[in-house]
């Protein structure tokens, strides 16, 4: 700051700084660019990475849980068809049953009407 308070005071033209004359805009612009280089590998890139690694974790335990649910349901879906199948097969052995023996009682009522005939 002294040095160019210095030089103005001097019979020389006033020094012009580097942003007056435009040749530090190239400078700015790498600086700018290493701002948001810096900015992006040295936090947004790494958070992603957290970020997808959450995601995964999460995802692989979610499929877990819906997993073992389905392997749950399933089980009670097919126990229960067990059991209603063996009570259907219940009731169709009895109504088969009586209609067997119906037609036992009719087929020996007609033998018994064709011998006294």
């Amino acid at each position: 700051m002294l040095l160019l308070t210095l030089l103005q005071v001097s019979s020389t033209p006033p020094v012009q700084t580097l942003f007056e004359n435009g040749g530090a805009a190239g400078w700015t612009g790498v600086g700018l660019l290493g701002v948001v280089l810096g900015w992006l590998f040295g936090w947004h890139l790494p958070a992603k990475d957290k970020q997808i690694t959450e995601i995964y974790s999460g995802h692989s335990s979610h499929v877990e849980k819906l997993n073992a649910m389905h392997t749950a349901t399933v089980e009670k879906m097919t126990e229960k068809f067990s059991r209603e199948m063996a009570e259907m097969r219940a009731d169709y052995k009895a109504s088969l049953k009586e209609v067997v023996d119906h037609c036992e009682r009719e087929i020996s009522r007609i033998v018994d009407r064709g011998l006294k005939a």
